[in-house]
């Protein structure tokens, strides 16, 4: 159940509950546009890349292509669903993915010019390496909590560190 003893003011209950739903609508709108969006480009992406031969930049493009899509299926479902999760992991995959597209255009870029790869490799599996950890410690005692509240269905944080 709703905690409501946590919120002051019948005001930052009315708060909260309008958050939730705006998440829920920007989590549908985002999915929507994700759709029209493939639907716009799947023709001319048929021709230009299912077609061709496998590379590493084909497997990456559908990769972040088709990933990205359940990714965000999967979160949409949670998130208009209600129901408890603590699927931090997407957001991290998600990042990663946009990470390495932005690393083969770097190496595009230099002419896979070692002196410029190799820094920014290290750059970036220090930055992966150090996000994960962070998410790790700063997610490890949270957990989500499913309130029941009549009309709504949320799923709110629970344990959330002071530093956060």
């Amino acid at each position: 159940m709703l905690d409501l003893m946590r919120f002051n003011t019948q005001q930052e209950l009315v708060d909260f509950l309008d958050n939730n739903q705006r998440t829920r609508y920007a989590s549908l709108a985002s999915f929507v546009f994700l759709v029209y969006d493939y639907l716009v480009t799947v023709f001319p992406e048929v021709e230009l890349v299912w077609y061709k031969p496998w590379t590493w930049s084909k497997v990456l493009f559908i990769w972040n292509r088709y990933g990205t899509f359940v990714i965000l299926l999967f979160d949409t479902i949670v998130v208009l669903g209600g129901g408890p999760t603590d699927a931090g992991w997407t957001g991290w995959l998600t990042n990663m993915t946009v990470e390495i597209i932005i690393l083969v255009r770097i190496a595009a870029m230099y002419s896979q010019d070692r002196r410029i790869i190799y820094p920014v490799l290290v750059l970036f599996f220090a930055q992966a390496v150090g996000m994960a950890a962070i998410i790790g410690i700063s997610f490890a005692d949270m957990k989500a909590q499913h309130e029941r509240v009549p009309g709504f269905h949320i799923c709110s944080p629970v344990g959330i560190p002071g530093r956060m």
